[in-house]
C-alpha cells in the first residue's frame, strides 16, 4: 500500500465558464482508494458552488457529488467549501477528474481541490 495526498488547483479564469477542472492519472497496475476529500473555491457573492469528483470502476464511469457549504465572504467573494470521509475507488491507469462549478460566470476567482487515500496493487 502506498499513501498518496494529492492537491489539485482550480482555476476559474474570466470566460473560462461555469466549471473549472483538474485530472490525475491513477498509475498503471495500482487501484486508487479515496478516503478524504477537501476542497475550497472562491465565487461572486450572490452566486452558489458545487463540487464533485469522476472516476472509473470496472470500466465504467461515475460523478460523485459532494456535500458543499458556503463558508465566509471575503473581498466580495463567498468561500464554498467541502470535507468529508468518503470510499471513493477509481481504476489502474484511469484519470480521476475533479470539478468545482459557480452558478455566475465572472470575473476569476481559484480554488484547490485536495483528495488522500492510498494506491493498492490491482
Amino acid at each position: 500500500m502506498i499513501l498518496i495526498q494529492k492537491s489539485l488547483p482550480l482555476d476559474f479564469s474570466v470566460g473560462n465558464g461555469f466549471v473549472a477542472e483538474n485530472t490525475f492519472q491513477v498509475p498503471a497496475g495500482k487501484r486508487l482508494v479515496i478516503e478524504w476529500i477537501s476542497a475550497m473555491q472562491f465565487v461572486p457573492q450572490g452566486s452558489g458552488g458545487a463540487f464533485g469528483i469522476t472516476t472509473q470502476v470496472g470500466g465504467e464511469q461515475a460523478f460523485h457529488a459532494l456535500v458543499t457549504f458556503p463558508s465566509a465572504t471575503t473581498d466580495g467573494n463567498v468561500n464554498f467549501t467541502t470535507s468529508q470521509v468518503t470510499r471513493i475507488y477509481a481504476d489502474p491507469d484511469s484519470v480521476v477528474r475533479v470539478s468545482g462549478t459557480r452558478s455566475v460566470n465572472q470575473g476569476s476567482q481559484f480554488g484547490n481541490f485536495v483528495f488522500s487515500g492510498y494506491l493498492e496493487n490491482a
